[in-house]
């Protein structure tokens, strides 16, 4: 089943249905339309799901997102501003003026993303041990260190979710340009710890927005430079991927999320559950999962994993984590998550 057919026959609450009769088509714009979309999430363990669409959004298209289709353009946000802070050591400067422009396009983002965090990661000192979301809720001691455990977990996540992505595109048929927007969240979804781990992907977006800053200069400066490397007119989108891999589901009470077009909520939906899922095979932050291959059916999706160390205790723990976040994908492709160790 294509994905806007599932995700459309999932979604509640809209006063009027989109009709889809040709999926190799888009859907014609409907300008005087009131159709509604909503997203919703509660706080209960099990949140509901539900799409309508603003009225005053009239040059929207309500186009269902089918492979190869061009996504409608993101909800406009602050231009890049100077921190305005005093330099750092010679070192983090240098490294900073070396990846100071912004690379053209999203593919080439992915790509100077990665080769600056590996750069950064090479003179940063690895943690005794992981710091994973079962660690406690306190404010980091060192915020840059906090940035750089956050990273290290980003590269592992990436991997991870890409594959679930790919193995899975038949399924969730979305443009190629997603798989780029994915790759950026998924190396940044965590870069929000700098404040602790309450709330981090909600500072992740806010970061990502310039709507927070880091106290401590030098941090500041890095994570200025890693948010540099993504288009501005890409940063909303991914930003959102980023927000909602882990709590909340996307709703339109989130004002980012609300801006967005019909296309970018569907496109912003897929990838968050898919982030959620390869963000709890991670979830010790200790590289628990060596390899990820993913299989489907009608009703099932099976993850087959690897373990590092075999099986073990910890590695079932992950394979049962990325059941307990794969609550959103489940639900919007309506088939069960189950996963087979080796």
């Amino acid at each position: 089943m294509h994905t806007i057919r599932t995700l459309l026959r999932l979604f509640r609450g809209r006063q009027h249905s989109l009709q889809i009769k040709n999926m190799s088509k888009t859907t014609s714009s409907k300008t005087a339309d009131n159709t509604t979309t909503q997203l919703s999430s509660s706080s209960s363990s099990s949140p509901s799901l539900s799409l309508t669409e603003p009225a005053d959004q009239g040059q929207e298209q309500a186009a269902a997102l089918v492979p190869g289709q061009s996504a409608a353009p993101a909800a406009d946000v602050a231009p890049e501003q100077d921190p305005g802070q005093a330099r750092p050591a010679a070192a983090v400067a240098a490294a900073q003026t070396e990846t100071a422009s912004c690379p053209d396009s999203l593919a080439e983002a992915v790509t100077a993303l990665g080769v600056h965090i590996r750069s950064l990661l090479a003179g940063m000192e690895a943690p005794a041990t992981g710091q994973g979301e079962s660690s406690a809720d306190q404010e980091p001691e060192d915020a840059s260190a906090a940035l750089a455990e956050a990273l290290r977990h980003g590269c592992r996540v990436q991997v991870l979710a890409l594959e679930l992505y790919d193995a899975l595109s038949k399924l969730h048929g979305l443009p190629a340009i997603w798989r780029d927007r994915l790759s950026c969240a998924a190396l940044l979804h965590d870069i929000g710890q700098v404040f602790g781990m309450k709330k981090h992907h909600r500072n992740t977006l806010a970061l990502m927005l310039q709507k927070k800053t880091v106290d401590d200069a030098v941090t500041a400066e890095l994570v200025a430079g890693l948010i540099s490397l993504v288009p501005a007119q890409e940063r909303c989108r991914t930003a959102l991927i980023g927000r909602y891999h882990r709590k909340a589901w996307p709703s339109l009470a989130h004002e980012e999320f609300a801006a967005l077009s019909l296309q970018d909520r569907l496109g912003v939906s897929v990838c968050a559950a898919l982030l959620r899922i390869g963000d709890a095979l991670d979830v010790g932050h200790t590289g628990e999962v060596k390899s990820l291959h993913v299989h489907y059916d009608r009703d099932t999706v099976i993850l087959e994993i690897e373990g590092a160390l075999g099986v073990h205790a910890g590695l079932i723990e992950h394979a049962r984590r990325a059941r307990s976040k794969g609550d959103l994908f489940m639900e919007l492709f309506a088939r069960e998550i189950t996963w087979r160790l080796c």
